[in-house]
């Protein structure tokens, strides 16, 4: 998010859906800990926006972060291939060096990623290596392998959702009970 004044930063903070659930979940944790990065403004197509899963210090697996939409870019084979090397390397390269040094906490996280308009990756969030966390196009509950071993997985829509995969199931069905009563499918 952009923005220009403390002032601003600290009401979307307050008024934030997403703060406010992570709050109620720090809650419920023994021990919570969170922080705030601030840096310089960078363009980022949200197609160029990826989500990683590190194990145990081992990249393991790779999506893209708004999986519900197809993005041309990513349906050429070569044009992934070299998204997965770039993003690949820059872990090795200075993600990694940076966060496991000796002594470091960050162990297991799941990292989300970015390629800017002129090429240079990004990272753009760090979060806990656990379910709560959004598995993107990976399922926590049936793809643990997958999340937690090594060599990585690369994953990108090649068929755009419907927004309603997102709902759960319970607000799926009313949707589309709601939608049939007025002739409208989904």
């Amino acid at each position: 998010m952009s923005g220009t004044s403390a002032q601003y930063f600290l009401q979307l903070f307050v008024r934030s859906e997403r703060i406010y659930q992570d709050m109620t979940l720090a809650l419920e944790m023994e021990e919570f800990k969170s922080g705030w990065a601030i840096r310089e403004w960078v363009d980022v197509d949200i197609g160029m926006e990826f989500r990683g899963f590190i194990y145990r210090r081992k990249f393991c697996a790779l999506c893209q972060y708004d999986y519900l939409v197809k993005v041309k870019d990513l349906q050429d084979s070569k044009k992934r291939q070299d998204i997965k090397s770039r993003i690949k390397n820059f872990y090795a390269d200075s993600v990694a060096p940076a966060l496991h040094r000796e002594g470091s906490p960050f162990q297991s996280y799941v990292a989300d990623f970015a390629i800017d308009t002129t090429g240079k990756c990004w990272i753009i969030e760090l979060n806990p290596y656990q379910e709560s966390t959004d598995g993107a196009m990976f399922s926590w509950a049936t793809e643990k392998t997958i999340l937690s071993t090594e060599p990585l997985d690369f994953r990108c829509q090649s068929t755009p959702q419907n927004a309603t995969v997102a709902l759960s199931k319970k607000w799926r069905n009313l949707l589309k009970s709601t939608l049939k009563r007025i002739n409208i499918e989904i």
